[in-house]
């Protein structure tokens, strides 16, 4: 026998939030502190990223001897500083952005992207793509560290 379809739904479903306002503002303090979090922490993994660039430019290499000072990359390598005009030209920038956290890693020589890249006569000699890649899952960790503590000490207050 079926039931008819008033006897299977109640008339009204009520319930009571407690703690809704605390809760609200509780969160708007929650998003600047988290934000001004992810700002720093990308700005310091950016930097840490520049320095893995220039360890990585900086390091001894195997490629030809170029005269009887320095010795050229090899294909697949960083490249050599010969000159340290690449070296000097690396930098982070932050984010312009205040509601968007974030940094850039800038190399502001006009070869930068033949190195990192390779031509038609020259194999690629990466530098900034590695040390990225070697920094990513640090960088996940701090940041995940970072907004932990925040979130932490702000839903305790």
């Amino acid at each position: 026998m079926r039931r008819k379809r008033t006897e299977l739904m109640p008339d009204k479903i009520s319930m009571k939030l407690n703690g809704v306002a605390k809760l609200q503002t509780k969160l708007k303090r929650i998003t600047p502190a988290v934000e001004k979090e992810l700002r720093l922490l990308t700005a310091e993994g950016a930097e840490a990223v520049r320095k893995e660039v220039i360890k990585a430019i900086r390091a001894p290499k195997h490629g030809k001897w170029a005269g009887t000072l320095w010795r050229r990359s090899a294909p697949g390598e960083a490249p050599a500083a010969a000159t340290g005009k690449l070296l000097n030209y690396i930098s982070t920038k932050k984010a312009n952005r205040k509601d968007k956290p974030g940094a850039r890693l800038i190399a502001a020589v006009r070869y930068a992207a033949w190195l990192e890249y390779g031509t038609k006569k020259m194999a690629a000699r990466p530098f900034m793509g590695p040390a990225v890649r070697a920094y990513k899952q640090k960088f996940k960790d701090m940041l995940d560290d970072g907004v932990r503590r925040v979130l932490g000490v702000e839903i305790r207050k």
